[in-house]
């Protein structure tokens, strides 16, 4: 009967941590949201779906500085960044193939889909 007792009270410590952890990230999270867009001209306001869209992330403050910032991008901004993160990993291929004895032999594709991982 102890020892259910004491687990009782780990659960109930652990879910009331994890609670209020949570509710402080919401909260950083949700004054991130109001950053839109560094136009001195805006009201720094959301439109519904630049909030909807935020909100659904998982309320990372360096995803969603990371989607503020892309919002705000040129399309030629964007080009040149794809265009940068493809000579990066073209490079990082290329140095994986030269020491293949440590990484055996990876395809292009592989190399693309654990850099996934880290996005």
């Amino acid at each position: 009967v102890l020892d259910h007792y004491v687990f009782s009270v780990i659960i109930s410590v652990f879910l009331v941590a994890t609670t209020f952890i949570i509710s402080k990230m919401n909260k950083h999270s949700d004054n991130c949201l109001n950053i839109c867009s560094s136009d001195p001209n805006s009201t720094n306001e959301c439109d519904n779906s630049d909030a909807t869209a935020l909100s659904s992330l998982a309320r990372s403050p360096a995803i969603i500085a990371e989607k503020v910032i892309e919002a705000n991008m040129t399309e030629e901004q964007k080009r040149l960044e794809q265009e940068v993160k493809k000579k990066q990993l073209a490079q990082i291929y290329e140095l994986m193939q030269q020491q293949s004895d440590k990484f055996g032999n990876i395809s292009m594709t592989e190399v693309e889909e654990q850099m996934k991982l880290y996005q």
